[in-house]
C-alpha cells in the first residue's frame, strides 16, 4: 500500500496557507500562501481553498488520491460536528457556511475541521515544544486573537465547542479580540 499523507488548511481572515506532511509532522514541501478576501461569497473562498490544495500537491508532487484526510484550521466558533463556521467576524460570508461538506464534496477527500488555534496547539502537542506535556495551552494573534488547549494528545473543546474561546471575554467596553488582534 502507498503511503498516505495529511493536507492542513489554515483558513485566514486575510490569507489562506496550506501544507502536506507525512505521519511524523515532517513538510513535504514548502506551505502555499494565497489571499482569502474574507467578504467575497463564500464560493469565491472555497475556490480559493481548492486552490491553496492543487498548489500545495503539485508542489509535492503528489495527487489527491495519495491525501489520507485533510484539516482545516478556521476562526471561531465553529459547530466542528457538522463541519460549520458559525460567526466569526474574520470570515463574515462563510458564516453558517458547511465549509467541511464542500471541500469534501469537491475534493472526495475525508475533512476535519477545528478551531484554528486548536489545530496549532495540537501541532505544537505532538511535534513541538509542548510534545512531552500532557497539557498544552497556546495562544494565537493574527487577524484574530484566540487560545487552545490539548489535553493528553487530544483537543479540549469542552461541552459547546469553545472552551479556549477566550476572544470573546469582555476586555474594557468591548471584548478582548479588539485589543490584541494584529
Amino acid at each position: 500500500m502507498k503511503q498516505k499523507y495529511y493536507l492542513g488548511i489554515d483558513l485566514g481572515g486575510t490569507k489562506i496557507i496550506s501544507g502536506v506532511t507525512n505521519k511524523k509532522g515532517k513538510l513535504l514541501s514548502n506551505p502555499v500562501k494565497v489571499s482569502t478576501l474574507a467578504d467575497e461569497p463564500p464560493e469565491y473562498i472555497i475556490n480559493r481553498m481548492i486552490e491553496s490544495v492543487e498548489l500545495t500537491l503539485k508542489n509535492a508532487n503528489l495527487t489527491i488520491d495519495s491525501i489520507s484526510c485533510i484539516g482545516i484550521g478556521s476562526p471561531g466558533p465553529l459547530d466542528i460536528e457538522n463541519g460549520v463556521i458559525l460567526n466569526t467576524p474574520n470570515l463574515p460570508t462563510l458564516n453558517n457556511y458547511p465549509v467541511r461538506d464542500k471541500i469534501e464534496d469537491i475534493l472526495k477527500v475525508k475533512v476535519l475541521i477545528n478551531n484554528d488555534a486548536n489545530c496549532f496547539v495540537l501541532g505544537e502537542s505532538l511535534f513541538g515544544a509542548g510534545k512531552n506535556s500532557q497539557i498544552v495551552f497556546g495562544v494565537t494573534l493574527g487577524t484574530g486573537f484566540g487560545s487552545g488547549i490539548v489535553i493528553n494528545k487530544r483537543i479540549f473543546n469542552g461541552a459547546t465547542g469553545t472552551a479556549s474561546e477566550i476572544w470573546r471575554c469582555p476586555f474594557r467596553k468591548s471584548i478582548m479580540e479588539n485589543y490584541v488582534s494584529a
